[in-house]
């Protein structure tokens, strides 16, 4: 799902920035020496704007201004959308220092158009040099893990272990719609590629009361049909199952399927610019650098 605007410029106060995340996570003024690369990446037509870029730096981040994001992958449209302008602003912002591109692909997946060309990403992430490629992949995008076809997932998946000997980490959303928000036969649904075991899949929380979090309404999470649990999860998932919370019956999700997401992080009243104008919105992969 591709975000969308909620609020305005006056409605600011109180909404995450790069400065309240950077102390939320005790961050500090820490940044990066530029020695190592990170990329968000985008589909489905969402490009973003280097002069919003420098508009964010300018108001919310002013140490950054002047950096620039290069452009991985196909040519950027030229109107920026949220998705691409909330993704750079915060990878380059809370990761600030740290060289930053954004690697843009069109088209959509070869087994369902309404699906993201992930496949076309992670093949050009395997055929880049170590020397040129980004060592952190941040991507905000995902679908249910059956509207993707079972040959599809895993040749990705394939990638994905290929990515992972050469010490690149995947980062992805794990969806933004809650749990169970497409209840098919009496199931919740699983989302891809968070649900893969070869990346870290992020959820989202909220501001809590005295400064706790707590999880966003939005952030989904649960288990994989189609992908076994791993073994470094089956105690966490085995505590959690019989911890006394609120679980719903076991009928509804695969106890022994990879759980998803690993972490979480802010998910709510972001402030971005976009297109030239200041406003808020939400996301799943929230402050990507945290982890």
């Amino acid at each position: 799902m591709l975000r969308s605007l909620v609020g305005s410029e006056m409605c600011i106060r109180d909404r995450n920035t790069p400065s309240s995340l950077r102390t939320l996570y005790s961050i500090g003024d820490v940044e990066g020496t530029g020695a190592s690369k990170q990329a968000a990446t985008g589909f489905l037509k969402q490009y973003f704007k280097s002069s919003d870029v420098q508009q964010f730096y300018k108001k919310f981040y002013t140490k950054a201004e002047g950096r620039t994001i290069s452009v991985v992958g196909d040519k950027m449209g030229s109107s920026a959308g949220v998705e691409a302008s909330l993704d750079v602003d915060y990878i380059s912002s809370v990761g600030g220092g740290v060289t930053t591109e954004f690697w843009s692909f069109d088209g959509t997946a070869p087994d369902n158009p309404q699906n993201e060309p992930f496949l076309k990403w992670i093949q050009l992430v395997s055929n880049t040099s170590d020397k040129d490629v980004p060592h952190v992949f941040s991507t905000s995008y995902g679908e249910d893990e059956s509207s993707v076809s079972i040959s599809y997932s895993d040749r990705i998946n394939t990638e994905f272990v290929k990515a992972g000997t050469r010490g690149i980490s995947l980062m992805f959303a794990s969806g933004d719609d809650g749990v169970g928000s497409d209840c098919k036969d009496g199931k919740f649904d699983a989302k891809w590629p968070a649900g893969s075991p070869y990346v870290t899949a992020v959820g989202g929380t909220e501001p809590g009361s005295s400064g706790s979090e707590s999880t966003a309404g939005l952030s989904s999470g649960g288990f994989s049909y189609r992908y076994a649990q791993p073994s470094w999860q089956q105690a966490a998932v085995a505590d959690y199952l019989k911890s006394g919370a609120k679980i719903p019956a076991s009928s509804k999700f695969n106890a022994s399927g990879r759980g998803f997401p690993d972490v979480s992080a802010q998910a709510v009243n972001f402030v971005v610019v976009n297109n030239g104008t200041v406003s808020y919105t939400h996301l799943t992969l929230p402050t990507k650098r945290i982890v």
